[in-house]
């Protein structure tokens, strides 16, 4: 959706006072140097003196200046907040990162939902009715539900008259780019910019009024008619300094090399990475809450994190499901799109590309290891690999389905012999012979708990 860009002008940090001391002089410990670019929750805010809080960080915004506003009454605890400041703590922007701004379309069961998304929230929800413009800010859990830190209503008036402004990853794309899914709604492209980089897996945010088959029970067949489309892909290569983070990890990297917080930041681990008090990256886990600070590297579009911190142990399931390939596979990179098995798999941006492979360039039936997560019924790669095992064994996760005139298949590959024909519908990790003629023998299988 559209950021609110708040203009902070730089004002002197707030001195310290110290009294005396029967040894001497006291020199105060220098405190830790700000970010250049912060964003999390805004956890204190101190509306005459600019004093806030977001993350470990005591921020300065006094005299703020702020777009459509004239004082900071437009900024409330909860929000998440994307700040630039100096090493003092003194910010000059401030960009306010809601995920929707759409009508209630269900309330009943004790779940609510805005534009369809599920809302994971502590708050009393009796107050939300059908049709209410509410404002939510929060971290993606999968393409479905949002935790979220700050849910508001808007307005009563009429959603029929209000744009709605969504964001979130895309999943079934046409081939024409006029039509893709957003969670459960479906977005009808009037206008797109950067359209060459719209992609399913793409993080987008998506702008018009959102329809529906009403009744007072709940919306159905949610759909924007005439949207207005940005590609939002996480860019941090103007940002002179360390850059911190916090979110929801989406997914991790079966060697822990990187993850994916908040669904669109890819993130990289590091050998030299420090882990705050007796952590390690073994519990890097999706659903954790993390503040991740580092620096960007540009070239792979990823946050190579120097230190990760664990917020709390309240952490969530992230019902994502998790796939990992070998095989042959056709890469088309001008559509982001790589073929194995007949099955497309989808290639964004935070899709990170190892060895000598290269996500800006094409290649044709090369022996590939990739992985990544389910999203509805479209696998979105996090990880591709060129891998020089021997191609007669494979090792694969994912849902067993019924096959054509056979059994079971995993992943595209067909199986004989009904090996895994009492999987049909489970995820599983399994371990086989791929045959010559491109067939699953010999299986070994665990059953993933989920």
């Amino acid at each position: 959706m559209k950021s609110r860009l708040l203009l902070l002008p730089l004002v002197a940090s707030l001195g310290a006072c110290s009294g005396g001391h029967d040894e001497g002089p006291v020199n105060p410990p220098v405190p830790e140097a700000a970010p250049s670019l912060i964003s999390g929750e805004l956890t204190a805010l101190n509306k005459d003196t600019g004093a806030a809080t977001i993350g470990n960080h005591q921020l300065n915004l006094s005299n703020a200046t702020i777009s459509r506003s004239s004082d900071l009454s437009q900024l409330k605890v909860g929000m998440l907040l994307t700040v630039q400041a100096n090493p003092e703590g003194v910010v000059s922007q401030i960009q306010f990162d809601d995920l929707l701004s759409a009508p209630v379309t269900s309330n009943k069961n004790g779940k609510l939902e805005v534009a369809g998304f599920e809302i994971v929230t502590t708050q009393d929800i009796s107050k939300f009715t059908i049709g209410q413009m509410v404002e939510v800010s929060g971290y993606p859990l999968d393409g479905k539900s949002i935790q979220t830190t700050f849910i508001e209503i808007e307005s009563d008036k009429d959603s029929a008259v209000e744009e709605s402004e969504i964001e979130g990853a895309v999943t079934q794309l046409n081939d024409a780019k006029t039509e893709f899914m957003l969670g459960n709604v479906l977005v009808k492209v009037q206008h797109v910019d950067k359209s060459e980089q719209l992609k399913n897996g793409v993080w987008v945010e998506v702008d018009g009024t959102l329809d529906a088959d009403k009744t007072a029970d709940a919306w159905a067949n949610l759909r924007i008619e005439q949207a207005n489309v940005q590609v939002d892909t996480p860019d941090y290569t103007d940002v002179d300094g360390d850059i911190e983070i916090s979110g929801r990890i989406s997914w991790v990297a079966q060697d822990k090399s990187h993850m994916v917080v908040n669904q669109n930041l890819a993130v990289g681990i590091l050998k030299s990475t420090d882990f705050d008090d007796d952590k390690t990256s073994a519990d890097l886990i999706p659903g954790a809450l993390v503040e991740v600070e580092g620096n960007w590297d540009t070239g792979a579009m990823r946050l190579n994190a120097t230190e990760v911190e664990f917020e709390g142990s309240d952490d969530v399931p992230v019902e994502l499901p998790e796939f990992e390939a070998q095989g042959y596979a056709d890469y088309n990179a001008d559509t982001g799109v790589m073929t194995m098995n007949a099955i497309p798999f989808y290639v964004s941006p935070r899709t990170q590309f190892e060895d000598s492979l290269n996500k800006d360039r094409s290649f044709t039936n090369e022996w590939v290891e990739f992985s990544g997560y389910q999203q509805g019924n479209d696998y979105l790669v996090q990880e591709v690999e060129s891998d020089e095992i021997d191609t007669s064994r494979v090792e694969l996760e994912g849902k067993v389905v019924d096959g054509v005139g056979f059994s079971a298949t995993l992943l595209g590959y067909q199986v004989i012999n009904n090996q895994l024909a009492q999987y049909i519908g489970k995820q599983v990790e399994a371990e086989c012979d791929r045959t010559p003629d491109n067939k699953l023998d010999n299986c070994s299988v665990e059953q993933d708990n989920d």
